[in-house]
């Protein structure tokens, strides 16, 4: 796969793109640049996204959902996949021997309704290229034909949006409810709530950086066991406790610190039958046991409070 993309000059002169603001525009060059592969559908984060492009993670998905609208793209968000239709009109391939190079990216793209329309879709690709198109596809995918993918489409039916653009930003439990790195999603923020009595919403603004992580290779008990060492380290601390939210657990670079703190903390979740981790693996067995105390307000690791008294 290439490591740089083109953007065609005539992008700027699209009327559609004219009349975006900057943010938009931003946005706009960031999908067909940030993330995209070489042929218009690709897998796509929107916490990545708003990581990479410094907008709040409310603003992008509020401002992404809307660019699917006006542009028409197509995003399918159980399966993680964007579909830029006008892709072929600002990345024409060479000759019929790249087109075939960069129908490679297609092995790298989940299961989803929107490969079927990119199948379907040669309005911008030269017509001199159809046939290899087509030929390309039926050789190399014949497992993504179009029954298949139509079953596919008749199984998700109930998650895909109705709308032309298709997008699920922000899209109800039903969704995140699903197996897969949502589901893990809402599952870690259900506990992040549990543990600070908070009340993060399972939206967007709050899903994406953990799902992010979880794609990353980082298991759904990794993230509770951070969030567990975090609670214990911020939770009495009036300037620290605030920072028990998404934004800041998630973070890209700050999680890897948290996670590095853990030493011995596994990746791998070994726990998914539901059953608690013998003693002799549990991440929390090694920590000290605190008492409150109740001269001083503060935590101890001993009965006896360093500044005098006995704890309660």
């Amino acid at each position: 796969m290439a490591r740089y993309r083109k953007l065609d000059p005539r992008f700027w002169r699209d009327e559609k793109i004219r009349t975006l603001d900057p943010v938009d525009k931003l946005i706009a060059v960031y999908a067909f640049s940030g993330q995209s592969n070489r042929i218009g559908c690709f897998t796509f984060s929107p916490g990545m996204a708003a990581e990479d492009t410094a907008i709040s993670r409310p603003t992008f998905a509020e401002r992404f959902r809307s660019l699917c609208e006006r542009l028409n793209w197509r995003w399918d968000e159980l399966a993680a996949v964007v579909y830029l239709p006008t892709w072929w009109k600002y990345n024409q391939p060479e000759n019929p021997n790249v087109l075939v190079g960069n129908l490679r990216d297609l092995d790298d793209v989940p299961h989803s309704p929107l490969v079927l329309e990119f199948c379907d879709n040669v309005i911008y690709l030269d017509p001199r290229f159809h046939q290899t198109f087509r030929e390309t596809l039926a050789k190399r995918y014949p497992k993504r034909s179009a029954v298949q993918e139509q079953e596919q489409k008749h199984k998700q039916e109930s998650t895909l949006s109705s709308s032309p653009a298709r997008h699920h930003i922000g899209a109800g439990n039903d969704v995140l409810g699903q197996n897969g790195f949502l589901g893990k999603a809402h599952e870690v923020l259900d506990y992040l709530n549990r543990q600070t009595g908070h009340a993060y919403r399972p939206v967007s603004a709050n899903l994406d950086l953990i799902v992010t992580r979880l794609r990353s290779g980082v298991s759904a008990e990794s993230c509770k066991t951070v969030i567990d060492r975090k609670v214990s380290q911020w939770s009495r601390d009036p300037k620290m406790a605030k920072y028990l939210r998404p934004a800041t657990l998630f973070n890209r670079t700050k999680f890897e610190q948290y996670l590095g703190e853990l030493g011995s903390a596994r990746l791998v979740d070994e726990h998914e039958n539901g059953r608690p981790p013998d003693t002799d693996e549990n991440p929390y067995a090694s920590w000290p046991q605190l008492f409150d105390c109740a001269q001083c307000g503060e935590a101890h690791e001993t009965q006896t409070c360093p500044k005098g008294g006995s704890q309660s």
